[in-house]
């Protein structure tokens, strides 16, 4: 009796070792498998973050003069204490005063401005195509004078008309939309922190009954 206790014992121990051992090798398992699937994850987000900057990349492909000024303004205005650097001539000559941050305001030439001139071009463009029809028109009805032909020129003239004042409007709420946009981008992502606090204090100081606009 005495030895068959001892077998059932060393039996139970044989066992839970083997379970005990299972149970490792199972959670090492996990484990890997866990270490994996977070291996996995990270190669799939950069691998997601590396193609939206390609994308964006693409689709906004800047010319090199405009990334040199970009990079040239970035380093101005985010400079600390914005002191001129040491090759300009105010640091030469040991005058270094501050940068100005944001422009005097109102501009001189506002970006509602430029928008009315882009509007005035657009216009002057759309003239210009549809006196360049009417005179080759004009020279068609000279080589056949029929009652018909000017009646067809006359149709023409109102469907071009029509087709001017339809594309200058599409102009016009273009140039209305990029306004609005750049009215409600500009405090809150186009400027730089170091340059919010002195656009706000200059549109305060402003003098005017009417608020002034970001693109005024």
């Amino acid at each position: 009796e005495i030895e068959r206790e001892k077998k059932e014992r060393k039996l139970k121990r044989k066992k839970n070792q083997k379970v005990d051992n299972k149970e490792d090798d199972d959670s090492d398992t996990s484990v890997n498998s866990s270490h994996r699937n977070c291996r996995g994850k990270k190669k799939k987000s950069s691998d997601s973050s590396e193609d939206i900057k390609d994308a964006l990349a693409s689709c906004c492909e800047l010319p090199f003069t405009l990334k040199a000024v970009l990079a040239d303004d970035h380093d101005k205005i985010t400079r600390p204490n914005n002191f001129p650097s040491k090759g300009d001539n105010n640091a030469k000559s040991g005058k270094l005063k501050p940068k100005r941050l944001v422009h005097i305001l109102p501009a001189n030439i506002s970006v509602k401005l430029i928008l009315a001139q882009f509007v005035k071009v657009k216009q002057r463009e759309l003239n210009e195509i549809i006196i360049a029809d009417k005179k080759e028109r004009e020279d068609v009805i000279d080589e056949d004078s029929s009652s018909t032909a000017t009646s067809s020129q006359n149709e023409l003239c109102t469907f071009g008309k029509m087709n001017q004042d339809e594309e200058l409007n599409k102009w016009k709420s273009f140039s209305e939309g990029i306004l609005n946009l750049f009215d409600e981008m500009l405090p809150k992502y186009v400027l730089y922190n170091q340059e919010r606090n002195h656009y706000l204090h200059s549109i305060c100081n402003f003098n005017s009954s009417k608020p002034l606009s970001p693109s005024e």
